[in-house]
């Protein structure tokens, strides 16, 4: 998805050197996700399939519901029809009729009903996992925006010491204690940094329009303050959490769904009765028909041989339970190894971290001491760019380190179904 994202970026960008840069607005971690998740067309599919869920669940309860319908006809005929002088149909007639169907028995429909309402919860565990996968995607986009900043405040910060550095070689070499070989290299070192400088403000502009076309937006889209991702879940509350994800309570609730339609399989054979009433109108009234009516009528069905239609469902419904445990077993095995994977990669990124961070301490404290032996003519240049190189190489990997913690620390989050906290 990545991958994908750069190449409609540079693909989509201006080929001209000149063009000016765009305004860019800022948001916060908990802003993207928010942002993402009202435009994402996966979440709105998701949505929408709840909706329809939904939708199906009053369709359902139609079923059984009482129904009420006006009917009414008009007839017109040549003339009169009768025999000798007596008039058997009139040349106009019309009736009209209201007709309330109450279903009495019906607990086939009743269970479908049950069903459906399973169903739109299901549906809604889903709407909540697409939300937790796009919570990832924007998570780890904003987090390399994040990175590209403190990358490119390295570069800068080594740039003007490369540049200080070259101005105290060229001060030195006029007063007659430098060398023509101390200035060079200084030069050298300069344009290198100046190089690595380039190259992380071109880093971090294409991860602004990364992060832009994750948030669907028409431009770039910058960072703003520092993550909180709250309270992280612990290894002894896996099993709560596991429980709680929303995919894996989607793949209990489709277990639930299948395992009630098997459960209820016996009210297939059950029968079926319901109550008809029809108050009429009739113009003219004839024998059989009189001007105002009253019809009521009582039905009732049993079904006693259906060519084994009803066990064959059963038997798709035992398939369907069966197919819905091994798909819940599938989600539950792969939730639990994310939660231990997310534990386990954020326990030596933290490790990571501290290591790092302590390396660009040392680092920093060797830069200045080499830069003051090299002014007191101590050593060469050599030493005090290689301090230079090791303190840059060495903050720059701090910042790669911190910014992992941190992306393990949203993968843990998301593992466990949770959002960053604002």
């Amino acid at each position: 998805m990545s991958a994908l994202l750069l190449v409609v970026v540079l693909s989509a960008a201006p080929g001209d050197a000149d063009v000016l840069p765009q305004p860019v607005s800022s948001v916060t971690l908990p802003e993207a996700i928010d942002r993402a998740l009202e435009r994402s067309p996966r979440v709105a599919s998701v949505r929408a399939a709840v909706l329809r869920a939904e939708a199906l669940v009053v369709q359902s309860r139609a079923t059984w519901l009482p129904t009420l319908s006006l009917n009414g006809t008009f007839t017109q005929l040549e003339g009169n029809r009768g025999l000798n002088d007596r008039v058997l149909l009139p040349a106009q007639s019309g009736g009209a009729n209201l007709a309330l169907n109450v279903p009495l028995l019906s607990v086939p429909r009743w269970m479908s009903t049950q069903q459906a309402q399973l169903a739109v919860e299901a549906s809604t565990e889903d709407e909540k996992e697409v939300t937790r996968v796009v919570t990832s995607l924007v998570g780890r986009a904003w987090l390399a925006v994040q990175l590209q900043h403190k990358l490119v405040a390295v570069a800068e910060r080594a740039r003007v010491t490369s540049a200080e550095q070259l101005e105290l070689a060229t001060l030195r070499l006029a007063g007659g204690l430098g060398t023509r070989l101390d200035l060079v290299r200084a030069h050298r070192e300069l344009s290198d940094n100046e190089g690595r400088l380039a190259r992380a403000n071109a880093e971090l502009t294409t991860s602004r329009e990364v992060l832009g076309v994750v948030l669907g937006e028409r431009g770039p889209v910058d960072i703003s303050g520092t993550p909180e991702f709250g309270q992280l879940p612990g290894p002894g509350e896996l099993e709560r959490v596991i429980t709680a994800r929303p995919d894996v309570a989607a793949a209990e609730s489709r277990v639930a769904l299948a395992q009630r339609a098997v459960d209820t399989s016996w009210t297939d054979y059950l029968p079926t009765a319901g109550l008809l009433v029809q108050p009429t109108a009739q113009t003219p009234a004839t024998p059989t028909q009189p001007s105002l009516g009253v019809t009521a009528q009582l039905t009732g069905q049993l079904v006693l041989f259906d060519g084994l239609a009803r066990s064959g469902v059963r038997k798709e419904r035992e398939a369907s339970l069966a197919l819905a445990r091994a798909q819940a077993d599938d989600v539950r095995q792969r939730a639990e190894s994310d939660l231990r994977l997310a534990l386990q990669v954020l326990s030596l990124r933290e490790a990571s971290a501290r290591a790092a961070s302590a390396s660009s301490k040392w680092a920093l404290e060797a830069e200045v001491l080499a830069r003051a032996a090299w002014k007191e003519g101590a050593s060469t240049n050599i030493e005090l760019i290689e301090a230079e190189r090791g303190a840059r190489d060495a903050e720059s990997l701090a910042e790669v380190a911190r910014t992992s913690q941190w992306a393990a620390q949203l993968e843990l989050l998301v593992a466990a179904g949770r959002r960053p906290t604002r």
